[in-house]
């Protein structure tokens, strides 16, 4: 046995009985551990730093995501509010209507009261047909708010994307380009 086996070996603890082996352990663990210097003398890998352009795209990424957000919000609750109001108002130009079957019958209507005027128990108001589109027009906001922020999210995540992978397109296009026009060295 060679003297690196046999200091295995020790370290291992085989040479000792099962009751040693406690009190070796406790003992070794109050030793300094001796490190391999070779382990330690090898590189570390670091991380590449980012290119001036690189840091310039994430910056402008950062500052989209803020402002596609905030365009994408308004633009989505504009188009929900286009959306509302004319639904309110061909509700009431069709005196209540909003649906037809195949024959052009109506489907849905106000209720008959609206039609005749509803005196309102609490304010004491005569509500007509238009008081009732208002008030189904105004059930519409919870789907017109999930597409406000399917508006947002698109406004701001898909230009990030596309600006990214339209910026390496075009850096790939003109290393290909510029490596058409090197002229070619001899095999030999």
């Amino acid at each position: 046995m060679t003297d690196a086996e046999w200091k295995q070996y020790q370290l291992e603890g085989r040479h000792l009985r099962d009751d040693q082996k406690a009190d070796w352990q406790k003992a070794l663990y109050k030793q300094p551990m001796v490190v391999d210097n070779r382990e330690l003398e090898q590189p570390v890998k670091r991380l590449r730093r980012l290119s001036g352009w690189h840091r310039i795209g994430i910056t402008a990424s950062i500052l989209w995501l803020v402002v596609g957000a905030f365009w994408g919000y308004k633009v989505g609750d504009l188009e929900g509010n286009r959306t509302v109001v004319y639904w309110r108002f061909d509700c009431i130009g069709h005196n209540g209507v909003t649906e037809w079957d195949r024959d052009g019958k109506p489907i849905n209507g106000p209720p008959q009261m609206y039609v005749q005027g509803f005196l309102d128990p609490v304010t004491g108001e005569r509500l007509w047909v238009s008081d009732w589109c208002i008030q189904q027009s105004n059930k519409l906001w919870p789907a017109v708010n999930r597409k406000t922020w399917t508006y947002t999210a698109l406004y701001a995540l898909v230009p990030i994307v596309l600006g990214w992978l339209t910026g390496y397109g075009i850096i790939a296009l003109v290393r290909w380009i510029r490596t058409g026009f090197k002229v070619p060295t001899s095999p030999n």
